[in-house]
Formats: structure tokens, sequence, C-alpha cells
């Protein structure tokens, strides 16, 4: 599966690995839905590097069904990450984050 690179989204070599670099300006990337409620088990696994605080959440991966069924972001002025998890009714699951 290809990501659909968006407003600037691109590769770039770093650490000695290709990553997808997202400059904060609304770049994104888009892959096909899935309806995670309708799984029995899942996993949704990324490795992130945030390069700078961020003022306004930034998205790095999120379903924008509704209800949203889940989202990775950083905010706060942080590095930190944050992960939620929704149940069908828009419920948390799971929120949590990491610095």
């Amino acid at each position: 599966m290809n990501p659909r690179l968006r407003n600037g989204a691109s590769y770039k070599s770093a650490d000695g690995a290709t990553a997808l670099y997202l400059n904060g300006n609304g770049t994104y990337a888009e892959v096909p839905a899935v309806n995670l409620h309708e799984l029995s088990a899942f996993t949704i696994m990324c490795w992130v590097k945030v390069q700078e605080p961020a003022e306004n959440p930034g998205y790095i991966f999120a379903d924008w069904s509704s209800p949203q069924q889940f989202s990775i972001w950083v905010h706060d002025g942080q590095k930190a990450v944050y992960f939620q998890l929704k149940n069908k009714f828009g419920q948390n699951l799971i929120s949590m984050y990491t610095g």
C-alpha cells in the first residue's frame, strides 16, 4: 500500500533510513480506510521523531471517520506523542502519551 502524499509531504533520508517527512504546515499522507471495529485484533505501529514542540495538534496518524476510531498526535508545546483509541460510540477506550 503506497500512501498518497499531500501538501508537500515527502520521503527523506534520516538516521540511515527513509522516512515520511511532515513539516507541520498541513502536510499529510492518505492511506485506505480500515474499520477497526470489525476486527477482532489489530496493531497500530509507527516510529516518530518529533523535531520541534508542536503548538497546535500535529496529527501523525489518524482515522477521520465519524466517530473517529483513533489518532496519534503531538501537542501542548511538547515533543510528547499522544495516542487515543475510541469505541464505535466515540467513547475513549485508551488515551495515553509518551514523553
